[in-house]
């Protein structure tokens, strides 16, 4: 649920070998008995390493990622055997690496590995490939017909998935908003999520995490990573969330909107006049719901004890800050 945090592609130094020999202990063959350089990725969310094959090694073609979930799944609303169903099929379509292997228990996941093409900056015809790009994948995955996966999707409210997270998080939510200038929210979210609950919206499979670190771009096209929110839901929340995510031009968005509306069969994302009229509702939502997410995934990570508004990031708190600037206007 992060957002705004493109580093999952960023290497570190290589580990050592005692610590490549211990991550690869948790394969199965034939990767275990390799000889990996392994590189820790920059990850938010979760322990992401590549694992770059020795020159000369002719069984595997191409590097690998491994993703190891530093969080707990139930406590973040994730649904990890899920996730691994929908990577194998994402790939088939097109839409995501292939997934290789994936181990229930710990939620770990090794797929191949895809060079990401994103710049830092993203202008002139590159943005444009870009937003073309994800355009044409966003619109396959919105235009799929649920029952066509062979498995079944749930339906998410972003309401109730909001209420989930509060529920948990208790009276240290009260101490944040008060300690980050966010004392108002609850009284704007009451007034926000009445005007979302009377919307009539159809429902289309979505990605329900789709930000600029689970995009990867190659050769022109996209792929999307971490399937473990995919629902069916609004399309508006996967488009705001890449709003939100790349602050594109209104030019830009605008190109993105056309294409995807174009391609999109689903009924739900062809309303384009209605979505724009809905984006600055969603993006607070969004908003809401991250900065939850990052409360929980802190304190799922460092206990309960340690949770307190000290110990949290207010990147969060200023993302959504500025959307209820953006709601108000």
């Amino acid at each position: 649920m992060s957002q705004d945090f493109h580093q999952s592609s960023a290497r570190r130094d290589a580990l050592s070998k005692s610590q490549s020999m211990a991550i690869l202990s948790s394969l199965p063959e034939p990767w275990r008995s390799i000889d990996f350089q392994i590189f820790p990725l920059v990850s938010e969310s979760n322990h992401n390493y590549l694992l770059q094959l020795p020159e000369g090694y002719e069984a595997v073609q191409e590097p690998l990622v491994l993703r190891v979930p530093k969080r707990d799944e139930k406590v973040l609303g994730a649904d990890q055997n899920l996730e691994f169903k929908l990577y194998r099929w994402a790939a088939k379509q097109g839409l995501s690496p292939e997934l290789l292997w994936a181990e229930k228990e710990s939620g770990a996941l090794l797929t191949k590995y895809i060079q990401d093409e994103q710049q830092g900056e993203q202008t002139g015809e590159h943005s444009r490939v870009l937003v073309e790009a994800i355009a044409s994948s966003l619109s396959k995955l919105h235009g799929t017909q649920p029952e066509l996966l062979g498995f079944d999707v749930k339906t998410r409210c972003i309401l109730e998935h909001i209420s989930f997270y509060r529920g948990q998080l208790g009276s240290s939510v009260r101490s944040f908003c008060e300690a980050n200038d966010l004392s108002d929210l609850d009284n704007i979210y009451e007034e926000v999520a009445l005007t979302w609950s009377k919307l009539e919206f159809d429902k289309s499979l979505c990605h329900c995490d789709l930000h600029r670190d689970n995009i990867l771009l190659k050769g022109g096209r996209s792929y999307f990573v971490d399937w473990e929110y995919v629902a069916l839901s609004p399309a508006v929340l996967d488009i705001a969330s890449l709003q939100q995510s790349y602050q594109w031009s209104p030019d830009l968005f605008d190109h993105f909107l056309d294409i995807y509306s174009a391609k999109t069969r689903s009924a739900g994302a062809k309303r384009s006049g209605s979505l724009k009229q809905e984006l600055p509702l969603a993006r607070f939502l969004l908003a809401v719901q991250s900065l939850y997410w990052a409360l929980l995934h802190y304190r799922a990570g460092h206990g309960v004890e340690r949770a307190g508004p000290e110990c949290i990031s207010v990147s969060y708190a200023r993302a959504l800050k500025a959307e209820i600037d953006l709601l108000k206007r």
